[in-house]
């Protein structure tokens, strides 16, 4: 019976965890964590191990909305990029640390993978005008960029892929 023996280990006592993921795999923990200049680093966590590493120091910028790639090897996290327009970039690093790579310009939402692992969807409000969301999908490297949809206002939450690919839940 699913759930019958539950075992929850507390992550921190700190108080200082932002935004929190599990790997796929349910091996690591992906977090922001508020260091002590009140700015944000992308921590994991390997939950057999209760061990912690810092795989991306905080910036200037923020961070947030953080993902696991569908094959456990990449981070994707939103990072504004422009405070006076607020624009956020999705950028990819490895899972144990590494170089960052600019994804996708101009993100609103965390991604949501395809059920292939192949892609992603996402959403990108004020676009293409003022008052309406753009809601798009590419391949795990940002090529392949394509507009599904477009709806009006920007009060949505991530979109989600049907696992065949051809509808968009929003």
């Amino acid at each position: 019976i699913p759930f019958q023996e539950v075992e929850i280990n507390r992550v921190t006592t700190s108080g200082d965890l932002g935004k929190v993921t599990l790997s796929p795999d349910g091996k690591y923990l992906a977090y922001l964590r508020r260091e002590e200049d009140g700015r944000n680093g992308l921590w994991i966590r390997n939950l057999a191990s209760n061990s912690n590493v810092q795989v991306l120091p905080p910036d200037k910028f923020s961070y947030d909305n953080i993902a696991f790639g569908p094959d456990n090897n990449y981070l994707y996290v939103r990072k504004l990029v422009d405070p006076l327009q607020g624009i956020d970039d999705l950028l990819r690093l490895p899972v144990l640390g590494g170089t960052t790579v600019p994804v996708v310009r101009n993100i609103d939402s965390v991604p949501t993978f395809s059920a292939d692992g192949k892609s992603f969807v996402f959403e990108r409000q004020n676009s293409p005008a003022r008052g309406s969301t753009e809601f798009a999908s590419a391949n795990l490297d940002g090529s392949d960029e394509k507009r599904l949809c477009t709806a009006q206002g920007v009060n949505y939450f991530s979109p989600v892929q049907s696992p065949d690919g051809k509808r968009l839940a929003i």
